[in-house]
């Protein structure tokens, strides 16, 4: 993600940043599930 001095953010950017997020939230809720 670059921001070159810039506060503009792509939305490409948002939208892989919650991806990851999400992503990462549904691994721990598995993972709890799971133990």
């Amino acid at each position: 993600m670059n921001v070159n001095g810039d506060s503009k953010i792509d939305n490409a950017d948002i939208v892989e940043i919650v991806d990851r997020y999400i992503n990462e939230k549904q691994c721990s809720i598995v993972n709890k599930l799971e133990n």
